[in-house]
């Protein structure tokens, strides 16, 4: 794999010259096998929301970045695993404001040098339209977790979701009952991430393999 100064480079350029993958890389992960554009046409005001993808370098020199597992607590997806992020408040100037602000509110995080946004992932069934934001850390971020919205955090290496072996599906149930068949996931040591997270990540994958 190439240092972590070669692929944060790569990652710049390719969002300073609108060079993203964006649907193409979304759609090859997306459960209901329907670009955003297209969910987005059926729906009318999504509520606007951002995350914040902080990459930093590991015990191991390894480039990494921070997930979390959403508590049963929080209104919509909940026990998911996402990336720290919310609705945008009144109160925030803009989605990147959102993304910060989120970040350390969920995780405490801040002071990450922004890198730049990715393309946004709408959520049919909550209707949020997801700006993610990414962020770059020198050393894994010092962590605060909010135990009411956060469940736990944990972190994966970048190689891995290179990795086609961690490509996997799974059948998404709620109560025991299947509702959604054959769901592309990255299956990571064990942890199923699909939805919009597992959007976000294929497209950083698209970038950077």
């Amino acid at each position: 794999m190439k240092n972590h100064i070669e692929l944060i480079n790569k990652l710049k350029s390719s969002i300073l010259k609108n060079q993203l993958p964006g649907e193409k890389a979304h759609l090859q992960m997306a459960p209901y096998r329907i670009s955003s554009i297209e969910a987005k046409k059926r729906n009318k005001n999504p509520r606007l929301s951002a995350v914040g993808i902080h990459l930093f370098l590991n015990s191991k020199n390894k480039l990494s970045t921070i997930l979390i597992q959403r508590t049963n607590k929080l209104p919509t997806h909940k026990g998911q695993i996402a990336f720290p992020g919310g609705k945008k408040d009144k109160t925030d100037v803009n989605l990147l404001e959102t993304a910060k602000r989120e970040s350390k509110e969920e995780l405490g995080i801040e002071n990450g040098t922004l890198i730049g946004e990715l393309t946004p992932v709408y959520i049919p069934v909550s209707n949020f339209d997801v700006s993610p934001f990414v962020f770059f850390h020198e050393n894994h971020p010092k962590i605060v977790q909010c135990k009411d919205e956060v469940e736990h955090y944990f972190s994966i290496e970048i190689e891995s979701i290179l990795n086609p072996k961690n490509i996997d599906r799974f059948d998404y149930k709620e109560n025991g009952k299947v509702i959604i068949k054959g769901v592309p996931c990255f299956n990571i040591a064990g942890k199923i991430i699909w939805g919009a997270t597992a959007l976000i990540l294929n497209e950083l994958k698209h970038i950077l393999s």
